[in-house]
């Protein structure tokens, strides 16, 4: 329950960039962030968002990391609830989330460290301290 979680870009258009989950969930007094693309014009959008300028591979709205408080892990699910043409409801990206080489869908996946996350061009690594 004290660890502190963290993705590190290992592929992508900022290799070696740090996303502190742990610190940013407290920050934001949430146990559900958002990622998806970062966009410079509103770049609140997402709690993590991911710079991608020379492919279009990553949704505004691609995926979720969860907090389970019983099992002390993040889940990452494809997708985000969100409003979509007037209809609140659970929509997934476009072009999917793998973990360690595996789809995953919106029932998602507990996290490990060092985990692999794919999401379009960029992998992330899982790093727990």
């Amino acid at each position: 329950p004290n660890s502190k979680w963290s993705l590190r870009v290992q592929n992508g258009e900022e290799i070696g960039r740090p996303y502190f989950v742990s610190n940013l969930a407290k920050f934001k007094n949430t146990n559900t962030l958002t990622i998806g693309w970062f966009n410079e014009d509103d770049p609140f959008t997402n709690h993590v968002g991911i710079t991608e300028h020379f492919t279009q591979y990553i949704s505004n709205y691609h995926a979720t990391l969860q907090y389970n408080q019983n099992s002390f892990r993040w889940v990452i699910k494809d997708g985000q609830l969100r409003n979509k043409d007037g209809v609140n409801a659970w929509f997934t990206s476009t072009n999917g989330v793998l973990v360690n080489g595996k789809k995953i869908n919106s029932e998602g996946v507990e996290l490990d460290t060092n985990d692999i996350i794919s999401i379009g061009d960029t992998t992330l690594k899982v790093i727990i301290e």
